[in-house]
């Protein structure tokens, strides 16, 4: 049994890995669950940003974080026997450098300083020099979207390395909640992920079960699927206050790993995470080290597979016997009633081979008894795949209404998402977003809003690589957003320009605030977030005390929060306003505006304790006072 590994890599079991280490969501699984969500118009309408989840996690640009960081691990090959238990320690400082956004990503550079790595009490200095290599981490939300290594890295320490930081990570909710559930992956598999907000704030994180383990290797060659057990699963995950990411992490998982009905291994982790009291030394930066320039020069890879692009192929006119090939897959993909990813990526390979083979997925979809998990994996495998004839094949569909109401949605969705969006393909979602935003049909309305939040997406990709072809994306988005007949595709027009992130459009959005309608104005607030320009903090201070709606002042005030920068003068604006703030939402942006800033601006603090005194909103109270007080207790 001992002879038995996972993935077969020494990483898990063998001699030289961090046993199982922490949890995070992929890319391709967070797109997957988003496109199987019931595609209500609420839900396609919002823009994700930092005032639709939770919002205290944040990343600023230029923060230079450093942590204290403790794992330890314990592998039991034969939990009978005492022998077989290996142990791995781990001491470090974890340094960090907020660098910037690419793209939607937040990039950040990362250095484990002064290693103490161990395997059964006895140091391993070796592993410790290539621990301290500098890296770069791209983050989205609280969960990793890329990893950038040295060139030459070995393997090994690269998944190390990538571990250590997904110990830490968590996935954030679709909507503002206090409760949410997500699927994740790590090194032993994918599993189900709860969570709740406590009462102080901080974030509990369990494994509720593994849905899938990971390959069992022996002698290079994979002899099945692990099951995996949660024997137990705990962690707390506070927010940093006045910083990015976490200020304290504490994690704590034992699992148990079988195959085929006999155990494999007996695995134990406790990981911690302690914000330092200062950062390190500027001069020692690691975005200024010869590694982390380099690193910031080369293109970003995708995290583990399944990846979420697959390498060019040249295309291949496909065989009966290819086709059969297809739709087995498929039938066992519809089989697994569309939990397992790996499909989803099998299927796009093909597709990439043989693209006429997408002529396959429209009667699947036809049929009545198919799910929306499996349908929400098919038009994902044609987003992946990309290609003209994919993207005609999803077009084919969002445009026949014959299809169900929800594959034509997913389809819209799937178009804006892929990598090398075709000129027929930005023309028919410009076309779909324009013509129905006009319309009194609801079914119209619904295509139309999703449309433009796609060409958002597709507008997004242009941006960064074409930009001739964005211009004429920029302009739709600009015409609706000013001149759209419905206050509703106004709205979803603006959100669809926070997505693109373009600082061109923000005239666009600075116009918006002036809109007859609520739901515009806010959503004009949560662009002129997303752009995070001086100019647009500007305005949105300027605007806030004239502003008649609640709704509305809360979008402001929580974009004012997202930015990297502050005012002064917002600032000073929100203390003069937050105690006759009537609103609860409003109010408790304000509030935590000023606390968040409170180090700037010390004279708001006997008006947060005010209304620390008058609150009734717990979240609000909870979050207010628990970093009201702390700065109290923490002043010399």
């Amino acid at each position: 049994m001992a002879s038995r590994r996972i993935d077969d890599s020494r990483d898990r079991f063998g001699r030289r890995g961090l046993a199982v280490a922490g949890a995070a969501a992929l890319a391709a699984g967070a797109a997957l669950w988003l496109l199987a969500r019931d595609p209500r118009p609420a839900d396609r309408g919002r823009v994700v940003t930092a005032a639709a989840t939770p919002d205290e996690l944040v990343w600023r640009v230029g923060d230079h974080l450093a942590y204290l960081l403790a794992i330890d691990s314990e592998v039991a090959l034969d939990p009978a026997q005492p022998g077989q238990r290996i142990e791995h320690a781990l001491r470090a400082r974890l340094c960090a450098n907020v660098l910037g956004r690419q793209g939607s990503a937040v990039e950040v550079a990362m250095q484990l300083r002064d290693v103490d790595y161990r395997v059964a009490t006895a140091p391993d200095a070796a592993r410790a020099r290539a621990l301290g290599v500098p890296f770069v981490v791209g983050f989205v939300g609280g969960m990793p979207t890329s990893f950038r290594f040295p060139a030459g890295l070995d393997g090994e320490v690269q998944v190390q390395l990538s571990e250590v930081v997904r110990t830490f990570q968590a996935s954030l909710p679709a909507v503002a909640s206090t409760t949410w559930t997500a699927v994740e992956e790590h090194q032993s598999g994918r599993f189900r992920a709860v969570y709740d907000v406590r009462h102080d704030g901080a974030w509990h994180k369990r494994k509720a079960a593994y849905l899938h383990g990971a390959r069992v290797m022996q002698a290079g060659e994979a002899q099945g699927e692990a099951s995996v057990r949660v024997l137990h699963s705990d962690a707390t995950l506070a927010l940093a206050r006045e910083a990015s990411w976490w200020g304290r992490a504490e994690v704590a998982d034992e699992l148990e790993l079988s195959n085929q009905g006999q155990l494999v291994a007996r695995v134990a982790t406790r990981s911690t995470l302690t914000a330092a009291a200062a950062a390190w030394d500027p001069d020692s930066d690691v975005a200024g080290t010869p590694h982390a320039r380099s690193l910031l020069q080369r293109p970003v890879p995708a995290l583990d597979p399944p990846q979420t692009e697959l390498p060019a192929v040249e295309a291949k006119p496909a065989t009966a016997a290819d086709r059969r090939a297809f739709s087995d897959l498929a039938a066992q993909f519809t089989a697994s009633r569309g939990d397992d990813l790996g499909y989803v990526h099998r299927l796009a390979a093909m597709l990439r081979t043989f693209p006429e083979l997408a002529s396959e997925i429209p009667p699947l979809l036809r049929d009545r008894d198919v799910l929306a998990t499996v349908a929400a994996g098919l038009a994902h495998a044609l987003e992946l795949a990309g290609g003209d004839v994919c993207q005609g094949t999803l077009a084919e569909v969002a445009g026949d209404s014959s299809f169900a109401m929800g594959h034509r949605l997913r389809a819209i969705v799937a178009l804006g998402g892929v990598s090398a969006p075709t000129d027929l393909s930005v023309e028919f979602v410009s076309h779909l977003a324009e013509s129905g935003s006009a319309s009194p049909d609801a079914a119209a309305s619904d295509l139309a809003n999703t449309a433009l939040l796609a060409l958002g997406q597709m507008g997004k990709t242009l941006h960064e690589h074409d930009a001739a072809r964005y211009a004429d994306v920029a302009a739709t988005l600009a015409r609706v957003a000013e001149a759209g007949p419905a206050p509703d595709a106004r709205a979803v027009a603006l959100q669809a320009i926070a997505n693109s992130r373009d600082p061109g459009l923000l005239p666009v959005a600075s116009r918006a605030l002036t809109d007859g309608a609520a739901a515009v104005r806010a959503a004009a607030a949560q662009a002129l977030a997303a752009m995070d320009q001086p100019a647009g903090l500007e305005l949105l201070s300027a605007r806030l005390g004239g502003e008649s709606d609640g709704r509305v002042r809360a979008a402001m005030v929580a974009g004012m929060r997202a930015m990297h920068a502050h005012t002064d003068a917002g600032l000073t604006l929100c203390a003069r306003l937050v105690e006759t703030e009537r609103d609860p939402a409003a109010r408790g942006e304000m509030a935590r505006y000023l606390v968040d800033h409170l180090a700037s601006q010390p004279d708001a603090r006997p008006v947060l304790e005010r209304v620390v005194r008058a609150e009734t909103d717990p979240k609000t109270l909870a979050y207010v006072a628990g970093r009201l007080y702390r700065a109290r207790d923490e002043r010399p």
